[in-house]
């Protein structure tokens, strides 16, 4: 019994995550460049930016699907590993299968859309694997850790990019934050306040 509930909580969470991800797209437009929000929010439709959307989109659905678990007396010891998995899964998942793609059709928001969910299906698939799995117990402990570190990643990168098509924003030749703001460096973001 417990495994079917999680297989249908795993179904509505693809869902959730799929709706997070057009919310999350457009979030640093639509909270008016709230600084705070530069980890989480892609500034810019380079590919890098869009790594971000992940980021967030799983890390919150993960958060409220922890709780709709707990709930329903569904508790995993490795769930904290399930959240760092689903994230790095979901990257990986959907920059293998879309960039050969890209290359061949060039973008399509609808061909873009369907390898999103067939990523977050996917990802979804790995989740529940991992949640029924005890064998990550070792590493567990250090994945809050991690989600820290991928976290700065993704904000010095916003910051620092690299001057590859991967950090470029090719609808108006953006990169990073260095047409939005003066100041060039992660270290703008802690003068900002």
């Amino acid at each position: 019994m417990k495994r079917k509930k999680l297989i249908k909580i795993q179904i509505i969470f693809i869902f959730i995550t799929f709706t997070l991800t057009f919310f999350i797209h457009n979030g640093y437009e639509l909270f008016n460049k709230i600084f705070l929000l530069i980890p989480f929010f892609p500034v810019n439709e380079s590919l890098f930016e869009h790594l971000k959307i992940f980021y967030t989109s799983y890390l919150i659905s993960d958060f409220i699907k922890y709780f709709i678990l707990k709930k329903n007396d569904i508790i995993f010891n490795n769930y904290k590993i399930s959240i760092l998995i689903n994230i790095i899964s979901s990257i990986i998942i959907f920059l293998s299968i879309y960039l050969p793609i890209n290359l061949i059709i060039k973008h399509s928001l609808i061909i873009t859309l369907i390898l999103l969910f067939i990523s977050i299906s996917l990802t979804s698939f790995i989740n529940y694997k991992i949640l029924i799995n005890n064998n990550f117990q070792n590493i567990n402990n250090y994945s809050y850790l991690i989600l820290l570190l991928i976290l700065f990643i993704l904000t010095y990168f916003t910051f620092n990019p690299l001057k590859t098509n991967f950090f470029i924003d090719k609808n108006n030749n953006k990169i990073g934050l260095k047409n939005l703001y003066k100041k060039k460096s992660i270290t703008a973001f802690f003068v900002h306040f």
